[in-house]
């Protein structure tokens, strides 16, 4: 058993054939992984056919199979799901354990504290919603286009937007208060509300 930087760091055998069968176990405590699992079985095809077991401490199965006499067998991207620190949650997910910062968006305790998605601001994240919340965090499904009514970058409500919305907008630059022209709501007139802008550029309201 080899470790991500190619070192061994468990090996055993030959062991000899016991012709009724025989278990051989051996044990590693490494977190250097994912590992590689070399096996050879010696002897002659189908004379000798070693089945092995590759598992963590906990008993979750990484790998298994057998392999016919006479030839060798490689098993590469072994992960043992182990947590740098102890305390972990889900052993069989290694991406989910104390050593990990959390995702506040995906509904799981990553970092196993006991709290899921600490930190997380549900709402709207669509700037261009009626109700865009820019202190949303986590997209919850929630926005909605109609209820205001509005043709975003429209500002002189003509039904399109144009040249005339863009001398608006520039007139506005730099605003920082009570900014009409603010099309991503963080109270200020800037470049990227120019960049919104322009993406909405030649739209034809409805």
């Amino acid at each position: 058993l080899s470790n991500n930087l190619g070192a061994i760091v468990l090996s055993g055998g030959p062991y000899p054939n016991t012709q009724t069968g025989g278990t051989f176990t051996a044990s590693v405590n490494s977190t250097a992984g994912p590992f590689t699992f070399n096996i050879e079985s010696q002897g002659q095809f189908n004379d000798n056919t070693p089945a092995y077991t590759i598992a963590t401490g906990s008993g979750l199965i990484l790998a298994s199979g057998s392999i016919a006499g006479g030839s060798t067998g490689t098993v590469s991207g072994i992960d043992c799901a182990y947590a740098p620190i102890g305390g972990d949650c889900d052993d069989t997910n290694p991406a989910v354990n104390p050593g990990v910062a959390e995702n506040p968006c995906n509904g799981i305790d990553d970092n196993c504290n006991g709290a899921v998605n600490e930190g997380a601001v549900n709402g709207c994240t669509d700037n261009t919603a009626c109700n865009f919340n820019p202190s949303a965090t986590c997209e919850d499904g929630s926005c909605e286009f109609t209820s205001c009514n509005i043709c975003l970058g429209d500002f002189n409500e003509d039904g399109v937007i144009n040249v005339s919305d863009l001398l608006f907008l520039l007139a506005e630059f730099g605003c920082s208060s009570n900014c009409n022209s603010d099309l991503n709501g963080d109270g200020l007139v800037s470049a990227t509300d120019a960049t919104i802008f322009f993406g909405l550029y030649g739209t034809i309201c409805p």
